[in-house]
């Protein structure tokens, strides 16, 4: 691995606060859903406890990943080569950047002045500026997905690497690093599974203490510190994916589709809980974004 200079500066430094008792049953706020019934890819906006769903009017690709601002006053998306934000009912469309390849999955940062995104390396574009710079460079890299830090100043990042295979069709393996973006070459990795299990979508808990993470179609957590992982759900015919957090790291949103389903459904669990927990808010789709 290899992080070049010029990296958005973060550091390893978080608040930590203690999470009251989980539970599911009303958490507050509201959530972005990204929704194919319609034949597209619909972005709706909904309470955390289920109901009032409104629709925003926009039609994104699956990689478009509508994320609220820290604010929640505006959503960040991606549509094809570049990165865009609206205003939190889907109006006031303004262009923030282009990415040098297709950007994806876009997430502000958590003071709310950058936009980042996935495009071949992680990239952040300034929100009141034309510009942009890398956040996180990687050698050797399939694929990259990442949260930022609930203080701003580090990355967690699933890099994929080749492990074998042919040059013209490589075998990927995936773990997960904490990295600074200062420039400085430093990486820390947190997990070393990767002839084991496969992970891709990750959110880092806004007390700091624990990312939540989509591998093997289960939900897992990993202890940031210590990089102890955690399998939530072990749920065989059962496909769990895209986990985000409630504003205070009591309650997980995350798509559930069952065996046979025709897509996944928006569940509540408590963070803590183990097993097949939780409940379905009866929505379609898959949660993006909760403010």
């Amino acid at each position: 691995m290899r992080l070049i200079p010029g990296i958005l500066a973060l550091s390893l430094a978080f608040v930590l606060v203690e999470a009251a008792p989980a539970s599911a049953a009303a958490p507050g706020g509201r959530l972005l859903v990204l929704d194919d019934r319609d034949g597209g890819q619909g972005v709706f906006s909904m309470r955390a406890r289920g109901g009032d769903v409104r629709r925003l009017n926009l039609n994104i690709p699956p990689y478009g990943h509508p994320d609220y601002s820290p604010d929640g006053k505006r959503v960040a998306y991606t549509d094809v080569w570049s990165v865009y934000t609206v205003k939190a009912d889907g109006t006031d469309r303004r262009w923030v950047i282009d990415g040098p390849s297709v950007p994806a999955y876009p997430r502000w940062s958590p003071d709310g002045t950058e936009v980042g995104f996935e495009s071949g390396n992680i990239m952040a574009g300034a929100v009141a500026a034309p510009a942009g710079r890398p956040v996180y460079t990687a050698s050797d890299s399939g694929s990259l997905t990442f949260d930022w830090s609930p203080d701003g100043r580090f990355v967690a990042v699933v890099q994929s690497w080749a492990v074998g295979g042919e040059p013209w069709d490589p075998v990927y393996a995936r773990d997960i690093w904490i990295a600074r973006s200062d420039g400085s070459n430093v990486a820390r990795r947190l997990t070393t599974r990767a002839e084991t299990w496969d992970p891709y979508r990750i959110a880092w808990s806004p007390h700091g203490r624990t990312l939540a993470v989509e591998a093997l179609g289960d939900l897992w957590t990993i202890d940031v510190r210590t990089g102890a992982v955690t399998n939530l759900t072990a749920t065989p015919g059962v496909a769990e994916s895209s986990p985000i957090w409630s504003p205070d790291s009591r309650v997980l949103a995350f798509g559930r589709q069952a065996a046979g389903a025709t897509g996944p459904q928006v569940w509540l669990r408590p963070a803590a809980a183990r097993g097949d927990a939780g409940r379905s808010l009866s929505v379609t789709g898959i949660p993006t974004s909760w403010h």
